[in-house]
């Protein structure tokens, strides 16, 4: 691992305090560790627009200074973009701060000793279980990993444990700890504004979060750039932005099954562009073996196989040549939205991975206006986002779609404005027209095209939703060895009928397994359910559970 990096702060019943960092050299000068009389200042991760903080920042030109002003005034926090994580301690007041970024995929995690009630932080949630153990295992987040896919709220694995979600602040000293919120995106109040309006600002802000990103590699020499590439839009108008800009240098990396739609688009597109493009098949589905290092990797937030072969083509990448690694991560529902109009909050029941299980572990009903919001705050910020932890392993991932100032703007705008791609696809034909008309698998919505478009995309979704029945028809007949197509980005369910040697590695690991469960009669219960059903994908969140278990407890 090229960015093995983090902080552990250690809080005593009396105030004192102790700490250390474990940080590597990739973007040094933006990350902290600070002693002095009054104060001790801990941070890593990247800040994208250090430079533009230095210049207008009146309480000092270093990080330092600047998280000291929070510490004092913690409304500023709001103001840093990127990947960070930060911890604060007052050696005269005997009390701190620690934060993680707006959208979570920089975290800070808690706990104390229950033998020595020490109190840990760290941005790694390894460390501080170390520190905690023994530990049992957290009944609500092993149940959230069952329906969900990942944990939607503020528990670990590990019960008492915990993790600052996106936008809140951790105040901590002596008589305990209080979670606050810094900030919180508003999905609830729309603006006045016309389509063309919100077209000009998209692209500025975006423009603008592009430049943040790839400036930060310069700023630390790296002249070549990495950059992710789909058959979706995201990745790709990262690229095409940064084209735009003027950035060279720009080398690809994708994963899909080999001779796939995802494959040949995301070829389409950094060929004309000029970059190189380098591939991972994932015909072998190796990556679904990798369950233990991926867990420990991922703090053991999510499911096991959510990053496909993301991982093991970061492990082969010569991270002294590349700095960030560029994504387009959520920009589908940044710049579109999870629901065609705005609804006032109505459960948890929305954006599940799996629906077999009844949820039983509810969230606050106040934490959350709209269904909106508490799809970007749990599917968006700590499912689908998740996957930076493991990044970070290798260097930090970044993605303009989540620069504060351009979701801030994208969520006030109105529905009619922002639902079922709209705004995406205009934005994209009227600035970069080019890079429309290549195929994607964020398909258009016919209102408003042409008839002989509309026409075309229609009879296309009606054959696939045809082939998609008539392949699940022949599977149950017995006429073919798989129900679903090889064709999809993930193909769980393909790999799971197509290859022997993983049904035999997931009915041999439950088996071998499956007593980790005893003691826990719900989870049990609840897992039999699953890995009893037929879906591929329930019988992995079965065994990646098992894994996280084995691995921790």
């Amino acid at each position: 691992m090229k960015n093995k990096s983090y902080w552990l702060f250690e809080l005593h019943t009396d105030g004192s305090a102790n700490y250390q960092t474990c940080f590597s050299n990739r973007f040094a000068d933006d990350k902290v560790a600070s002693e002095t009389k009054s104060h001790i200042v801990l941070s890593d991760g990247i800040v994208l627009n250090k430079a533009e903080l230095r210049k207008d920042n009146p309480y000092g030109r270093t990080l330092s200074d600047y998280y000291l002003h929070c510490y004092d005034e913690p409304e500023s926090i709001k103001h840093l973009i990127g990947p960070f994580t930060v911890v604060v301690y007052s050696k005269e007041k005997h009390d701190g701060i620690a934060f993680g970024n707006q959208t979570g995929d920089a975290s800070v995690f808690y706990g104390y000793n229950k033998e020595s009630g020490t109190l840990y932080l760290s941005n790694n949630f390894n460390a501080v279980f170390d520190k905690c153990r023994p530990c049992s295992v957290s009944e609500r987040a092993a149940h959230y990993l069952l329906t969900y896919g990942f944990i939607v709220d503020d528990s670990t694995v590990a019960d008492g444990i915990y993790r600052l979600q996106a936008g809140k602040l951790l105040r901590f000293g002596p008589d305990g700890v209080k979670v606050e919120q810094y900030h919180r995106f508003n999905f609830h109040d729309k603006i006045e504004i016309t389509l063309d309006e919100a077209i000009e600002r998209v692209d500025i802000l975006f423009r603008k979060a592009v430049k943040r990103c790839f400036d930060k590699d310069l700023e630390y020499g790296y002249d070549q750039h990495l950059a992710d590439m789909s058959a979706g839009l995201d990745s790709r108008m990262t690229n095409v932005v940064a084209r735009d800009l003027g950035y060279t240098n720009i080398v690809n990396i994708s994963y899909s099954q080999s001779g796939s739609d995802e494959q040949k688009t995301a070829q389409q597109v950094s060929l004309k562009l000029g970059n190189p493009l380098y591939h991972r098949s994932l015909d072998d589905a190796t990556f679904l073996y990798d369950m233990k290092e991926t867990i420990r990797e991922e703090y053991g937030v999510a499911y096991a196989h959510g990053f496909t072969g993301g991982r093991q083509f970061l492990r082969l990448i010569d991270f002294d040549k590349f700095g960030l690694e560029h994504t387009g991560q959520i920009g589908d529902v940044v710049l579109s939205q999870f629901f065609l109009k705005t609804i006032p909050y109505q459960g948890i029941e929305y954006k599940r991975m799996s629906d077999v299980l009844p949820q039983r572990f509810p969230l606050k009903t106040e934490d959350f206006h709209t269904n909106e919001e508490f799809a970007f705050y749990t599917r968006a910020f700590q499912g689908a986002l998740s996957t930076h932890y493991i990044r970070a392993h290798y260097t930090y991932a970044v993605s303009p779609f989540l620069d504060p100032e351009l979701l801030e703007f994208c969520a006030s705008l109105p529905d009619e404005i922002r639902a079922s791609h709209r705004l995406y696809w205009n934005w994209i034909d009227r600035k970069y027209p080019a890079f429309g008309k290549i195929p994607s698998s964020r398909k258009r919505q016919y209102k408003g095209m042409g008839l002989e478009r509309a026409v075309k995309l229609y009879s296309g979704k009606i054959l696939y939703k045809t082939q998609r029945r008539a392949r699940k028809i022949c599977h149950g007949l017995g006429l073919t060895s798989q129900s679903v197509s090889r064709n999809d980005m993930n193909p769980y369910q393909y790999w799971y009928d197509t290859d022997e040697r993983l049904r035999n590695f997931v009915a041999t690991y439950w088996q071998e397994n499956h007593h980790l469960l005893n003691g826990h009669e719900e989870l049990e219960a609840e897992c039999n359910i699953l890995f009893g059903g037929s879906s591929a994908f329930d019988k992995l969140l079965c065994v990646s559970l098992l894994e996280m278990l084995k691995l921790y407890f």
